[in-house]
Formats: C-alpha cells, sequence, structure tokens
C-alpha cells in the first residue's frame, strides 16, 4: 500500500503512469498508477486543473482536502476499494458529468464517507456494491445519491449523522439499517428524487427525515420509519406512487409542498399524528387510485385533502377541513372524534359499522357540537353511534335503523333511506330470475 499524490496538470486519471503520480505532495511524478491498495490524495499542490476520469480509476481511498480543481466524471466513476474513511472532500474543489464515487471493498473493517458541505451542483454519487462491513456518512455530508447494490451485503449506519441528499436514496432488499437521531434531508431543486426501502415495512428506515427541496420525492416502495421516528415535508412534492408512508408523526412546514396520493396511504403505528403545522402553501392531490390518511390525531390546518380519511381505532380531527371521504374498516369497531365547533366537509361520507362492530361519532367536547358537511346525495350509515353531531349541507343524512342516537343531534334521521339499506352485488353475480350483473 502507497501513497499517490496528483501532480499531472490538467490530464486523464487512466490507466497510463506518465509523470501524474507522486509518493509526495508536489512531489516528482512518474510513479505507477494506482491500485486498489494505494491512497490517492488530490491537494492544493495538485493546482487548479481539471482531472478527467477514465475508465478503470481505482484506489482504496481517496482524499481531496484542499484540491482547487475539477473532477471531470463524464459518465465515468471512481472506485474505492478501502476500509476506514473511503472518501474525505472538500468544498475548493468541483465536478462536472455524473460523478459517481463505487464503493467495493471487501475487506473487514467499517467505511465511512465524508464529502462536507458542498453545493448540489458539486456533489457525488456514492454506489455501494460490495462487500460485508457497516457504512456511515459523516454528519454535514451533502451527497448526490446513497445507493447499495451488486453483492453487497452490508448494513447502513445512520447514527446521529445529519446529512443532506440530492438524489436517490435506494437501500438493498435484505440490508440491515441500524437507526439514529441524525436527520436525513432530501433537498434537490428539480427532477425526481427516488426513495426505496429494503423490505417495505418490514425493514424500518429508523431515523428522522425532512423534504425541503423543490423537487418530487417518489416512493419506491413502502417506507417504514418506525415508532418515535418523524417525517417533516417543508416543500416539494411527496409522491407516495401507491406505496405506504408509515411514521410515528407527519409534520408539514414552512414553504410550498403537495402530497401526491396516487393510491398512497399515509399512516402511523398506533397514536401518532398529522399535524398540518403550516397550511400555508400546502395541497394535495388525488392522482391515480384512492389515497388514504390514517393517523390517531388529524390537526388538518384547514386544508383540503383529495383522498379518504379512513377511521382505524381511534381518531380525533381537528379544525375546518375537506375530505374527498371517509370510511371506516370493515369489521372492527371504531371511533371519530371531531373537535366542537368545527365543521368538516366530505364529498362523499361512507362511515358504515356491522352487528357487534359499532362506529362512534362524537365530539371532543361532550355536550359541544361539531358540523359535517355534505353538499348533496344521500348518506347512508347503520351501526352508528352518533353525538353532538349537526349534519347539514344539502345531503340527506340517514343514520340506518340500527344506528343509534347519543342526542343533541340534528339534521340526522336515524332510520335506513327510503327503499332500505342498500346491498351491494358485485358484478358477475345472477340473482333471482336469472338476471346478471355486470
Amino acid at each position: 500500500m502507497a501513497n499517490r499524490y496528483w501532480v499531472g496538470g490538467t490530464e486523464s486519471w487512466d490507466t497510463t503512469a506518465g509523470s501524474k503520480w507522486s509518493l509526495t505532495s508536489g512531489g516528482s511524478g512518474g510513479e505507477a498508477v494506482p491500485t486498489s491498495s494505494d491512497t490517492v490524495f488530490f491537494n492544493a499542490a495538485s493546482g487548479a486543473v481539471t482531472v478527467t476520469i477514465a475508465s478503470g480509476a481505482i484506489c482504496s481511498t481517496l482524499t481531496m482536502t484542499g484540491f482547487t480543481g475539477t473532477l471531470a466524471f463524464g459518465s465515468n466513476s471512481i472506485s474505492c476499494a478501502g476500509t476506514g474513511t473511503v472518501f474525505a472532500g472538500a468544498t475548493t474543489f468541483s465536478v462536472t458529468g455524473t460523478p459517481l464515487i463505487n464503493i467495493i471493498g471487501t475487506g473487514v473493517g467499517t467505511r465511512a464517507v465524508n464529502t462536507g458541505a458542498v453545493t448540489e451542483a458539486n456533489s457525488i454519487s456514492f454506489n455501494v456494491s460490495a462487500g460485508t462491513s457497516q457504512l456511515s456518512i459523516v454528519s454535514g455530508s451533502r451527497i448526490r445519491s446513497l445507493i447499495f447494490s451488486g453483492t453487497s451485503t452490508g448494513s447502513f449506519n445512520a447514527g446521529t449523522s445529519a446529512i443532506t441528499i440530492y438524489g436517490d436514496l435506494t437501500f438493498k432488499a435484505g440490508m440491515t439499517i441500524t437507526g439514529g437521531s441524525g436527520t436525513k434531508t432530501f433537498a434537490a431543486t428539480s427532477g425526481t428524487q427516488n426513495i426505496t426501502s429494503p423490505d417495505g415495512v418490514a425493514q424500518l428506515l429508523n431515523f428522522p427525515i425532512t423534504f425541503s427541496g423543490t423537487a418530487t420525492y417518489k416512493l419506491q416502495t413502502d417506507v417504514n420509519q418506525g415508532f418515535g421516528r418523524s417525517v417533516t415535508l417543508s416543500s416539494g412534492t411527496l409522491d407516495l406512487n401507491g406505496f405506504g408512508y408509515v411514521s410515528d408523526t407527519f409534520t408539514i412546514g414552512a414553504g410550498t409542498k403537495n402530497i401526491t396520493f396516487n393510491g398512497g396511504t399515509i399512516s402511523d403505528l398506533s397514536s401518532g399524528t398529522f399535524n398540518n403545522a403550516n397550511p400555508t402553501g400546502f395541497t394535495t392531490t388525488a392522482g391515480t387510485g384512492t389515497g388514504y390518511i390514517s393517523c390517531a390525531i388529524i390537526n388538518g390546518g384547514g386544508s383540503t385533502y383529495n383522498c379518504t380519511l379512513q377511521v382505524q381505532n381511534s381518531v380525533t380531527v381537528n379544525g375546518d377541513n375537506t375530505f374527498n371521504d371517509i370510511a371506516n374498516f370493515a369489521g372492527a369497531s371504531a371511533t371519530v372524534l371531531f373537535t366542537a365547533g368545527t365543521t368538516n366537509t366530505f364529498n362523499n361520507f361512507n362511515l358504515l359499522g356491522s352487528a357487534g362492530n359499532l362506529i362512534t361519532i362524537g365530539s371532543t367536547t361532550a355536550g359541544s357540537t361539531f358540523t359535517l358537511s355534505k353538499s348533496s346525495g344521500t348518506v347512508s350509515g347503520d351501526y352508528l353511534s352518533i353525538s353532538d353531531s349537526v349534519a347539514t349541507g344539502g345531503a340527506t343524512w340517514y343514520a340506518g335503523a340500527n344506528s343509534t342516537n347519543g342526542g343533541n343531534n340534528t339534521g340526522w334521521t336515524f332510520t335506513a333511506p327510503p327503499g332500505g339499506t342498500p346491498i351491494v352485488i358485485s358484478a358477475g353475480v345472477t340473482i333471482s330470475g336469472g338476471v346478471t350483473i355486470g
């Protein structure tokens, strides 16, 4: 193992030695091209030069401290085969092309990346494609993408490191993530950042997450942060892309932000909160399919939610909000409470219990009313227990023949709608008389 310092001026890091490499900083060139066992340095003595990365560039570790030039990657990459700090970056140099460093070491020992607080334009992607050891990113680092791929069976240590990601975060199926308190911030200013969890909800992304760029953050798998972890959407668009996002606390921060459901779900683990703390600039988009919010506490912030409010176990809804729909899980009792004095508006209203599985609708303050509004049509419920509710808006509200009037209600009729309780018959079913539906 030897040191290799770049002294070759504006040239290519390729398989030709020439006079590009020295054993010492600013020393005489003529040393051999670095191998997977050599430590490579670019520093102030290397000069403000442009080094073009050719195919096959490899080293053990790479240190950029003090370098003021440019690494021109093009479509090529640098491979680091060592352990310890495999990359030590600096804010003094720039990159062009599609910067990528492959971490390929199979030796024993942990691996670390320390980029420093580089700009988005000068960030570098890291692809862990081999090895069994743990990788950590030093706090304050800013990277483009972090990818685990290939034959890599190592782990990622989230730890206390607060890092910024400008590209994709892709974990490999079956790998292990060690949780920690350090926030991982997605901050790209354009394009799409893809997020892939190792095994969906089975493997926790057990660290805080913040979205604060102006890009689209798109789930490629289910994401589960686990108990005690939080996510903050301050700006940009979170595209659930048909997947579930599970977090103990989901906070809407300051900025222009959007949730696009595309059939996805935001939920908690049991008693979590969706907290729309900054409703200004917040919008939701239904996209394709039916999206859901299912959290124990919904601090709605007076926003419009183009999704279904899904009631599971016990839900408390705060604020004057608008939802596309409200529904419950079939075959289970549940309670939904609305803050006294508030009005929640629904385009559809589909709370429906069953024998032995009552759905309770009430106020957070017993004896003080809340308002449910639907502009038209007929609400047809059953097996509901309703108290302190003002039902209004233009729709006709039928609680159902098996529902309970808990008192202090206005606008509800505690019978089935005319014609009885609807029976849903699936397409393709033949009923009496040989009539086939669908």
